[in-house]
């Protein structure tokens, strides 16, 4: 769904840039060539008006470029700036145009020609700036383009004045000339944004190229005053409407104009950037959760530590206090286990550890919970068990304790356990009460004789 209505979006932009083509087409067939609107006071009015609105614009798009220094807003800067000072005299002459055709026609194309070259090396040259500061601010560089413009305006006098000038084919010439430009920056452009280049003002300032390249197009049909020629000056200030626009949104954000991004784009960015945050931080949570399992794991037995049993034990003691559940607690001694040590090696010791620990985790429950609290001393967790419940899994543990013995370097060892045993909230009401009484209980067992439960 989402490619088609982005194509659907494409389609419109090319009918839109492509529109002009229509106008052009209704006028040349339906409006007679020779009907026409001979009026210099309306013409003079419309070059004033659409100077000021040049270099209003040529001043915007001079302080995007000094702040971001791009090759591409420099050439622009300079097609408006020259377009403006060479167009200026197309409105100037209008009083002539009667005497003076020549003078009064060919600033246009000029103009147009000028303009273009500057947006083909802009497009061309997109990817090599910033360029330094001082030529971003520096008044030289711009006196002299102001300069070299005007030197165009006086040699665009001196042909138009000259029998040349009043040639068809000149005027036809600088048309196609500045056509075949404006037609080269749009294809490059194109191929840009084809390429990966992300900048809603591209779009924006490639419609404005179409736009006046058909705008030349309409100047080569017309004939000055008549119906296509309007028209045609029409179709330029649209396309130089377009390109003010994506200057102002440059101006307004980013002062950049290849660095400016739609809301799509954006939005696009931010999911990513989102997945990214949250795949980060799932990441992030499991490391956390391995590390809090490391710290509350026994690396030797692969039960809970002291850490990690007292955590559950306090979960447990918090339950009973605010919903009246139960639990009990055993607290296990290995017998003699000092004298497997001091007999047999710590080898044989950790052995013994091992398997009263493999063994007991597959004595109890699912919700049991059994961790090792000292050397060779273990505890457990019996969540909703009674003082007799809990004596009981205490008895079948030495049970199974008792009754397999294990082996280890050729030598059989018997172990044994002694079992205390406490009801939470029945015989202790704290926590630590609670351990206290077990262990208790756990030492009477072994002043007892050891191998059994109290």
């Amino acid at each position: 769904m989402r490619k088609r209505v982005s194509g659907y979006i494409h389609i419109l932009q090319v009918l839109f840039a492509v529109a002009p083509v229509f106008m052009i087409v209704y006028v040349q067939r339906h409006i007679p060539a020779d009907l026409l609107f001979d009026h210099h006071l309306f013409h003079i009015v419309a070059i004033a008006i659409s100077i000021l609105a040049g270099l209003a614009v040529t001043a915007v798009a001079w302080r995007c470029y000094a702040h971001s220094g791009e090759p591409f807003q420099r050439w622009l800067t300079l097609g408006l700036l020259g377009f403006t000072l060479i167009y200026a005299f197309h409105g100037v002459f209008t009083p002539w145009a009667e005497e003076r055709l020549a003078l009064f026609v060919l600033y246009g194309p000029v103009s147009r020609l000028v303009m273009a070259a500057c947006l083909l090396l802009g497009v061309v040259g997109r990817g090599t700036g910033p360029e330094p500061l001082l030529r971003r601010q520096g008044k030289g560089y711009w006196l002299g383009a102001v300069g070299i413009f005007l030197i165009i305006d006086a040699v665009v006098a001196v042909v138009a004045l000259s029998p040349v000038g009043s040639s068809v084919v000149l005027r036809l010439g600088l048309e196609l000339s500045a056509l075949v430009l404006l037609m080269a920056s749009l294809v490059t452009l194109v191929t840009l944004v084809a390429r990966g280049v992300r900048s809603p003002l591209l779009v924006t300032h490639g419609i404005a190229l179409a736009w006046f390249a058909q705008s030349c197009l309409a100047f080569m049909l017309a004939s000055p005053w008549n119906h296509l020629w309007w028209l045609a000056h029409l179709i330029f200030a649209a396309g130089f409407l377009l390109v003010s626009y994506a200057i102002g949104q440059a101006y307004l954000t980013t002062r950049s104009f290849l660095e400016v991004y739609s809301y799509a784009d954006l939005i696009e960015q931010v999911s990513a950037e989102k997945a990214r945050a949250e795949q980060a931080l799932a990441k992030l949570q499991q490391i956390n959760e391995d590390l809090n399992q490391e710290v509350a794991t026994d690396p030797l037995t692969g039960v809970a530590n002291r850490r990690g049993f007292m955590d559950r034990a306090r979960h447990l003691q918090e339950l009973r206090e605010q919903a009246g559940s139960t639990f009990s607690i055993l607290i296990v001694d290995l017998d003699y286990f000092k004298q497997i040590n001091d007999r047999y090696g710590h080898l044989a010791g950790d052995a013994a550890l091992q398997l009263f620990a493999k063994k007991a985790s597959a004595a109890l429950r699912p919700g049991d919970f059994i961790g090792r609290i000292g050397g060779e001393e273990f505890a457990i967790l019996l969540p909703g068990s009674n003082l007799a419940n809990a004596r009981a899994v205490a008895e079948r543990l030495r049970h199974e304790i008792q009754a397999q013995p294990f082996a280890l370097n050729d030598v059989t060892l018997n172990l044994t356990i002694s079992v205390g045993c406490v009801e939470a909230g029945a015989e202790a009401h704290t926590l630590q009460e609670c351990l206290d009484i077990a262990d208790q209980r756990m030492y009477e067992a072994k002043r007892k004789g050891r191998n059994r439960v109290e």
